[in-house]
């Protein structure tokens, strides 16, 4: 049996009669029936809302019934929620076919379509969150607390909060009707530069090594993962010779989206570039200001990992590629593991934990929810994408058979589990905040890389396991706390007007060597157009969050080692993130105040205890 290629068209063909060639007739029948939902919410409550400026005594309308039927606004709330859920599963599906196959034009074609349609959606949400908000508290309460609704109070109130900080009805349809054509499509862009750049550097890669004929993929995990340290570097500098080259077009994209959400920040009345991001996020700007306090005043065991490390390379020269490289030891060979000996590895140190969770991942991989090709057409990193419909998540991934791969392995099914929690709840509670989202993920991958560490059979392979999950940390830790400042500073520039490349790369480079402690002797300025990242038009700001997660997540895990039956802890944990703010998960399953850089640095100090066990077994090696 394979398990490194999952089930999806065979998925779809059962759904869609026709298969793939009927899903742009799916496509068409989404976009109709939010149209229409769309159209039934304008005729509800008027062309311009329901409390547009008009004469209501002159038109004869009693002003407690003219948008105010509790049952008519519970069934909208309801028939979005279910067009939610379809749009949901064709978007997933989309993502997965074409992170497949990057190249095919009809999956870059749905994409287009996918981005309509949610324009039109959430205009629909936008529609509904207004009606909401309008309501009298009476009429509210009474709506809030009727059985079908019982479930769905925390996330209609967090909408309805959100939405009394928008903007004037007409003003914020505007700024949906413009999303696809003035934000997603800038994202596009960036997706054909990306294309382009790829196909470049495999060009001038097989140019250098016509007999070797790596894949892309490999040629993209070797920039940063590579053992062989002089052919990355070498694979490196050309990387970044590409990426100078396009680095205009992705200078014009990044402005544009910076540009676009922007003027909505500044048409709300945001006081901070983040409040939107933080408010998706269900965390508050003091806790994610007090954990980069935290890491910025507490980074130096990482910068010591880094400069041993150096020592280890036999290098006094630091390159920005080294940060996320794994040590070579003995022959010089990195440890080899297939994808199957993976699963069973990861099923090993999972079932010590918990039987439940262990059983779910040997499911996943039996029922070939799993891609883990290497393949040139596939797209460079990882994800877990949530069919709700089916009830199932899905893993894309590269397997490399090392153990880098493995910790990305665990890491997509802690998603897949947490998702796997979260489908016997409402559709609009199951679309949970990166910040909870990452929990499951970071914990699964800590778990079994901790445990892997524990059942080492010799201290090599102690030694090798430390330098991945103290690499995780370094991307996690220091990598996102880079992103973090650059996005930032560039937010506050963009806002004095068009930010050329030449500043760009400044600014990369002046947060690179702050994130850093300037440890490195080369960097990479061109950081801001290469990491796709940057590029994501459905959210903003979306680095910080892991590193709230990743941080979390070290607190829950000695709680969970402590517990006699951590796993269901766990679940009720992870049941807790659809309806909780990250302080509120903070305080009730931890005790802690995480608005307090304190608890941070009590987290890093846990993260630097693989530092100090792995600079004290590697101090005599050479």
């Amino acid at each position: 049996m394979s398990y490194s290629t999952w089930d999806i068209e065979d998925k779809v063909s059962q759904d869609i009669k026709g298969g793939l060639d009927a899903f742009s007739s799916e496509l068409r029948q989404l976009k109709q029936q939010v149209q229409e939902l769309l159209t039934k919410l304008y005729s509800f409550e008027g062309e311009d809302g329901c409390h547009k400026e008009r004469n209501i005594e002159e038109e004869g309308i009693d002003i407690d019934h003219k948008c105010s039927d509790i049952d008519d606004i519970k069934q909208l709330i309801l028939k979005s929620q279910s067009l939610y859920t379809n749009f949901y599963q064709l978007s997933e599906t989309v993502i997965c076919l074409r992170s497949i196959d990057q190249s095919n034009e009809r999956y870059g074609a749905w994409m287009d379509e996918i981005n309509v349609i949610s324009g039109i959606y959430q205009t629909c949400k936008s529609e509904i969150d207004k009606l909401l908000a309008e309501q009298k508290e009476e009429q509210l309460d009474k709506l809030l607390s009727s059985i079908d609704m019982t479930e769905l109070k925390f996330i209609l109130n967090e909408r309805i909060q959100q939405q009394r900080k928008k903007l004037a009805p007409e003003m914020e349809k505007a700024f949906q009707l413009t999303e696809a054509p003035g934000l997603h499509a800038w994202g596009d862009l960036y997706a054909l530069i990306n294309k382009k750049v790829s196909s470049k550097l495999l060009d001038r890669v097989i140019e250098k090594e016509p007999a070797n004929r790596p894949t892309l993929n490999t040629i993209r995990n070797s920039i940063y993962y590579g053992e062989d340290r002089l052919q990355r570097i070498e694979t490196f500098e050309l990387w970044k010779e590409v990426w100078q080259g396009e680095a205009d077009l992705s200078a014009a994209a990044l402005n544009h989206i910076a540009g676009y959400r922007l003027s909505l920040y500044e048409s709300r009345g945001y006081e901070s570039i983040l409040e939107e991001s933080l408010l998706q996020n269900r965390i508050s700007e003091s806790s994610v200001t007090a954990m980069w306090q935290a890491v910025n005043t507490y980074n130096q065991p990482l910068i010591d990992y880094l400069k041993r490390k150096g020592e280890l390379f036999q290098t006094d020269k630091l390159s920005w590629s080294d940060q996320l490289a794994p040590l070579s030891l003995g022959d010089g060979k990195r440890t080899e593991i297939g994808f199957e000996e993976a699963i069973s590895f990861i099923t090993n140190q999972i079932q010590s934990f918990d039987q439940e969770f262990a059983d779910f991942i040997v499911m996943a991989a039996e029922k070939k929810w799993i891609d883990a090709r290497v393949i040139n057409t596939k797209s460079i990193g990882a994800f877990c994408a949530s069919f709700p419909k089916w009830g199932e998540p899905r893993v894309m991934m590269s397997f490399f058979n090392d153990l880098p791969s493995v910790g990305v392995l665990a890491h997509e099914l802690g998603h897949a589990y947490q998702y796997s929690l979260m489908y016997n709840q409402p559709m609009f509670l199951q679309d949970i905040p990166p910040t909870v989202a990452e929990l499951s993920s970071t914990l699964t991958e800590t778990l079994v890389m901790r445990q892997a560490v524990h059942q080492a059979s010799s201290v090599q392979e102690k030694i090798q396991l430390l330098d991945y999950q103290i690499i995780r940390d370094i991307g996690t830790i220091l990598n996102t706390y880079v992103r973090y400042l650059f996005e930032v500073d560039f937010y506050h520039r963009r806002k004095q007007g068009f930010v050329p490349v030449e500043e760009l790369n400044e600014l990369m480079l002046n947060a690179q060597k702050k994130g850093f402690a300037e440890v490195f002797d080369s960097y990479e300025p061109t950081f801001w157009a290469s990491l796709r990242h940057f590029y994501m038009t459905s959210k903003p700001f979306v680095h910080y969050p892991y590193t709230v997660a990743h941080l979390l997540s070290t607190g829950m895990y000695s709680l969970l080692m402590k517990e006699k039956n951590g796993g269901e802890l766990l679940r009720r944990m992870l049941t807790d993130s659809s309806r909780l703010s990250v302080e509120e998960i903070g305080l009730k399953h931890l005790g802690v105040d995480i608005q307090q850089e304190s608890f941070w640095k009590t987290s890093l100090d846990a993260v630097y205890e693989n530092v100090a066990l792995f600079l004290e077994l590697t101090h005599d090696m050479k």
